[in-house]
């Protein structure tokens, strides 16, 4: 079959495999759609890794094949995945904090093969059937709205509060539209590019601010009193500082993304304030909630899509796009020819 490899910074090939034998409790998946996500790019970019693997780990398809041992799938299928390996045995997923698990790994990031193919093989517990009336494309985004999702969930927002959101990439859009649709009074979006501020509104931003124009947290405390919640998307240390400072008393700042270098802050003003700081990894058992979203519409994931291509263009048309135009967002990847027309 096809599918692409990575073999290390900015070389990605399209290569004829072999995937394995199913293992008892292994499923096989053709592939529909793949997103190219943040860490794709990073890791395409600068590469970190030594073997070859095969990249992608949201993504959507229908199943073809199990192993011997499986019962909650059945060839024919509609799916979606949860990318991540985890062991089970440890502290953290005994205690049902699976995206926690001290041994995880990410499916589609550093193993063997993932879904930018035309088949690939998980767990039988990664895999989440997905209503009929849900389109394979949209499917194909559950899993950064999981992420978006979760952090959603595990924080003390409530509907009536209101929120800021540093980063307009996907996951931070896709937390735009769910604080939306969750009863968010007022939403005010951060980005350094215009596209995404544009979309942000379209999404449910009341209120969008360009942090080279303008000193954020003073804008926010000028409008809003200081809101109640800000998630921070864009792992900038400016972006974290500013984050706090937009903060009323007792309000609540959810680190989302993952920076490259350590961040710092003075916890004095946090502590006049006695802000809450919580940081959200992944997601955890968010995504048959999300399936039944994205089925019936209430976020509208696909506006975030602004690019679909083959997976024999995914160098060009793909990763380099994403790296050369900050005005993209979801690029979708498939290796049917038929989806794109």
């Amino acid at each position: 079959m096809k599918a692409a490899r990575f073999y290390g910074a900015k070389d990605i090939r399209i290569e004829d495999v072999t995937l394995p034998p199913l293992k008892e409790d292994e499923v096989k998946i053709v592939v529909e759609w793949g997103g190219i996500c943040g860490s794709d790019k990073h890791i395409y970019e600068k590469s970190m890794f030594k073997n070859v693997f095969t990249p992608g780990h949201e993504f959507s398809g229908t199943v073809s094949e199990i192993g011997s041992d499986v019962t909650q799938c059945k060839p024919g299928d509609r799916v979606i995945v949860n990318p991540l390996f985890t062991c089970g045995k440890c502290p953290p997923c005994r205690q049902g904090f699976t995206n926690l698990c001290e041994n995880l790994v990410f499916f589609g990031l550093s193993g063997i093969y993932g879904a930018f193919a035309e088949e690939t093989i998980v767990k039988e517990n990664m895999v989440i059937k997905i209503p009929d009336s849900l389109p394979f494309d949209i499917a194909a985004l559950a899993e950064p709205v999981c992420i978006a999702a979760h952090a959603l969930r595990i924080s003390k927002f409530k509907p009536g509060d209101t929120a800021a959101v540093f980063g307009a990439g996907s996951i931070g859009l896709f937390l735009i539209s769910l604080l939306k649709a969750s009863g968010c009074t007022r939403i005010i979006a951060v980005s350094r590019t215009t596209s995404k501020l544009d979309l942000a509104l379209k999404l449910g931003a009341n209120v969008v601010i360009h942090p080279d124009k303008t000193d954020v947290a003073e804008k926010i405390m000028e409008i809003s009193g200081g809101v109640d919640i800000a998630f921070e998307l864009s792992g900038a240390q400016q972006s974290f500082s500013s984050a706090l400072a937009s903060l009323r008393a007792k309000g609540e700042l959810v680190v989302v993304s993952l920076p490259d270098k350590p961040m710092s802050y003075d916890v004095r003003p946090a502590l006049h304030k006695e802000i809450s700081v919580l940081t959200s990894q992944c997601s955890n058992g968010e995504f048959p909630m999300v399936a039944e979203l994205l089925a019936s519409g209430a976020v509208a994931a696909g506006e975030v899509v602004t690019k679909k291509i083959h997976l024999d263009d995914i160098a060009k048309e793909g990763y380099e796009t994403l790296l050369q135009d900050q005005s993209q967002l979801k690029i979708l990847v498939t290796p049917k020819r038929e989806n794109l027309m």
